[in-house]
């Protein structure tokens, strides 16, 4: 949680309530905020990673916190189940989050959170016009070390 972006995400994951959620965590790489997610009484967490050292180290590390409740997978958005999550959390890249945006809000229920960092401060605008433009509305957002952390909430779609 050193890095300004999983800091961001921490501290914004601290102002949420998690209990009895379902998360999904895309683009997990330690598990870390997954682990968290547990943490603060999500009962269903997916967890996502294309790097098979991420898979790995989410896997030890859930078992290293004694986290039961987390599901790791590897591979691409195609390789994690299709259902629909309270929470997603997003620490990724510019890039990742702008070619997901449409399946990531897809996968989110009506009025639910997406948390989003790994966007560098001049990104910020290009990102964030993408969500709102498919339907999310900005809470708030955070800046630490030239990186952003943005809080989202989808729109109902009644």
């Amino acid at each position: 949680g050193h890095h300004a972006t999983t800091h961001s995400m921490i501290a914004e994951m601290a102002s949420i309530d998690f209990e009895h959620k379902s998360v999904f965590d895309f683009g997990c790489g330690t598990g870390i905020l997954a682990i968290l997610a547990s943490k603060l009484g999500a009962t269903h967490i997916d967890a996502i990673d294309i790097e098979h050292e991420s898979y790995l180290n989410t896997l030890e590390n859930s078992s290293i916190n004694q986290v039961s409740n987390i599901h790791v997978y590897e591979g691409d958005l195609d390789a994690a189940p299709t259902i629909m999550y309270d929470i997603i959390l997003a620490n990724i890249n510019r890039n990742i989050l702008i070619k997901y945006a449409n399946d990531l809000i897809d996968r989110l229920a009506d009025h639910g959170i997406l948390l989003l960092s790994g966007v560098l401060v001049e990104d910020k605008e290009i990102v964030i016009k993408t969500y709102l433009a498919a339907g999310m509305t900005l809470v708030s957002d955070r800046t630490l070390d030239g990186w952003i952390c943005a809080h989202l909430r989808k729109n109902s779609l009644s």
